[in-house]
């Protein structure tokens, strides 16, 4: 799972990634003027990965990893140098989701740059610019349509294209973004090289401060909600400073602040219920892996996820589910229970499902 963060400047984004990974980037009064792209990586706690290794006993166990990316902050008033903004709009659409960090917070150390406080307007300042640059992805690309089909130079495509671009363009015309142009599947597909940014599933983090959390201060939010997208609310620089620090002393921390647990486990389950993505297994002697898929999808789009010569030879899966194994406390005892399932190329693959999978090259 690729998540890339996107924010204002001051906006707290790299004092978030760093609560979040484990990293030490340079913070503080960082003004949100610099170019460098951090990448750090999650591993995603999974209690289900105990149980089969207390089962199986494999050499080696792999989690799931969430992969995020920190950007250099997005630049929107007019005094500010925009010339960063090309770079960074390619990074965000090389992205599987957006993290657009709000902040939420007052500090005299770190003067928010509008002057106030306003997660509001922050917010809609970013998704304006992410309309814009969509916009003029369209724009260009329907111009240069007009001008192969005027030369008879399109591909047969070309007027099913320009029809779901024109729909594109009068949706983000209207600052609604590409969701508001109710592509079909086909549609989606035919226009997936371009990566829309307002096409990619959106989480908000409220970067909130300690005021807040103690209560003496009022939350406009509420509800997993902020403007119509998911939100999450972090108070980045409390967990940032306790990341580092044993586990029974930042729990005592946390608890101080009446937070029950590390920001990095709230927003890994908040960005599997952002992407619609699962957990399933596999496992030999050697290695226990976790793997992430979307919901809903097949036992061969998961043998493809493993590696595509298992798609490519699949015969078939053999499924059991980790709740079971854990009741039961043996694959021999699952068998005979019958609860192991064998599925063909299109069965479902459930959350927890342990795989192996069959297959010929």
């Amino acid at each position: 799972m690729h998540l890339a963060f996107l924010g204002l400047s001051a906006s707290g984004k790299t004092t978030l990634f760093n609560a979040l990974t484990g990293a030490h980037q340079s913070v503080g009064t960082y003004s949100g003027a610099g170019t460098e792209i951090h990448i750090g990586r999650m591993d995603v706690t999974d209690a289900r990965l105990d149980v089969i290794r207390r089962i199986f006993k494999p050499k080696k166990v792999t989690p799931a990893v969430v992969e995020v990316v920190d950007t250099p902050a997005l630049a929107v008033a007019a005094h500010e140098n925009r010339e960063g903004n090309a770079r960074l709009i390619a990074t965000l659409r090389e992205a599987e989701g957006l993290v657009c960090v709000v902040r939420a917070f007052a500090s005299d150390r770190v003067p928010h740059p509008r002057g106030s406080v306003d997660p509001v307007r922050d917010l809609a300042e970013l998704r304006t610019e992410l309309v814009v640059a969509d916009l003029d992805v369209v724009e260009k690309r329907l111009d240069k349509l007009a001008t192969e089909i005027k030369r008879g130079h399109a591909p047969a495509a070309a007027p099913k294209e320009q029809a779901a671009l024109r729909r594109c363009r009068k949706a983000l015309d209207a600052g609604r973004g590409v969701t508001a142009a109710d592509l079909n599947d086909e549609e989606v597909k035919l226009l997936s090289s371009f990566a829309f940014l307002t096409l990619k599933p959106m989480l908000v983090v409220m970067n909130v401060g300690e005021e807040i959390l103690r209560g003496e201060a009022s939350r406009t939010w509420g509800g997993g909600t902020f403007e119509g997208l998911p939100a999450l609310e972090i108070c980045s620089e409390w967990e940032m400073e306790v990341h580092d620090l044993p586990k029974a002393e930042w729990e005592a921390y946390l608890a101080d602040l009446g937070i029950e647990e590390h920001c990095e486990d709230r927003f890994v389950r908040s960005a599997y219920a952002l992407m619609d993505c699962i957990t399933f297994f596999t496992c030999n002697e050697n290695e226990l892996r976790a793997w992430q898929l979307r919901r809903y999808s097949k036992a061969v789009e998961a043998a493809a996820a493993v590696h595509t010569d298992m798609a490519t030879g699949f015969i078939r899966a053999e499924v059991v589910a980790v709740t079971d194994l854990k009741r039961l406390g043996s694959l021999k005892a699952v068998r005979a229970e019958g609860k192991e399932r064998l599925e063909g190329k299109t069965g479902p693959v459930m959350d927890g499902d342990l795989i192996h999978f069959r297959f010929s090259v």
